[in-house]
């Protein structure tokens, strides 16, 4: 994880050689976050190691009423503070992070829609040999463009406020993979945010896009494949391929990667 990484974890959790299909979470107001599983730790270090496991069909989503805030994150997987996370070998596909509007007044999550197969927040993230396939993160609501956060991160955002972490990208794959909104949609594959250490190498981004399906004043579209906010980006032998914006996005901007320091 690189030498700003200094918490030696007291605790392992290993999952290794398993499968989990069409597991699904959801709550009617305020958060669903890890479709199938949901890591998290308080103040002890948690070391999670994932290896030869495939997540398929897995979803998180969210029917709000208007008023409050919500989020939806994690198709897949949701990991959060004190988990040092480490996924090798792995498959993710087909698995969804979404909003769906009830009958009646909705309005789209505050804290946005994001990451299809995998969030992870606040914690140092490795992944090495993991495929990430038609994973999907959407929200069909009207309001979308008015939302604070957005969709984004079809297959996977990493969210970080601690600078001593780090987030290492190897010989992965990101296909097929897309973010659709009727507002703000950014970053089809990859979403990385105010992390100060982050490198990307021998990994392959083709055919992700971002999709912004309504007209309104605030439509934004970014990060065909990939968005990164921050400072400490290092991309190196990687390959992006027909990665798009598609739709109505006024302010379209980064077709494959946006990167903003």
């Amino acid at each position: 994880l690189g030498s700003s990484y200094r918490h030696a974890p007291l605790w392992l959790l290993r999952l290794e050689a398993c499968v989990w299909v069409t597991w699904a979470v959801g709550h009617p107001a305020s958060l669903a976050a890890g479709g199938a599983i949901f890591v998290t730790s308080s103040k002890a270090w948690l070391l999670l190691r994932i290896s030869g496991t495939r997540w398929i069909g897995n979803t998180a989503s969210l029917q709000q009423k208007s008023g409050g805030s919500a989020s939806v994150a994690g198709g897949a997987l949701y990991v959060s503070a004190y988990v040092n996370c480490q996924i090798n070998s792995t498959t993710f596909l087909r698995n969804t992070a979404t909003a769906l509007p009830p009958s009646g007044t909705y309005t789209t999550p505050d804290s946005g829609v994001t990451a299809g197969a995998l969030s992870a927040q606040d914690c140092p993230v490795t992944l090495s040999r993991v495929s990430f396939i038609e994973n999907v993160a959407s929200d069909s609501s009207v309001n979308s463009a008015a939302s604070l956060g957005g969709v984004s991160g079809g297959a996977v955002e990493i969210n970080q406020w601690t600078a001593a972490y780090s987030v290492v990208v190897s010989d992965c794959t990101f296909t097929s993979n897309y973010v659709r909104a009727m507002g703000i949609a950014k970053s089809g594959a990859l979403q990385i945010t105010w992390m100060a250490s982050v490198r990307v190498t021998r990994s392959a981004f083709v055919n992700n896009y971002v999709n912004v399906t309504a007209s309104s004043s605030k439509l934004d579209g970014a990060g065909g494949a990939m968005r990164y906010l921050g400072s400490g980006l290092t991309l190196s032998h990687s390959t992006f391929r027909g990665n798009r914006i598609l739709g109505l996005a006024r302010s379209s901007s980064a077709t494959s990667a946006q990167l903003q320091g």
